[in-house]
């Protein structure tokens, strides 16, 4: 019998039956905010100048897809 993702993931975090539950947070999007190193606030949308700035401070992730720990 195939079980919901909801179900599987209860399972393995441990409990023996699966229990439902979300959980939602409602915030302005003038209070999310990101800022990178040596580029400074990024903005939506991106203009070709920051995404400039981007791809230069951007470095390769050094874990992820393809990677094993």
């Amino acid at each position: 019998m195939v079980k919901s993702a909801r179900e599987r993931l209860g399972l393995l975090l441990g409990g023996s039956k699966a229990a439902e539950f979300s959980a939602r947070l409602e915030a302005p999007a003038d209070g999310v905010g990101l800022e990178v190193a040596g580029v400074g606030p990024v903005r939506l949308p991106l203009r070709a100048p920051q995404v400039k700035k981007l791809i230069a401070v951007a470095r390769p992730a050094l874990f992820g897809r393809g990677r094993t720990p």
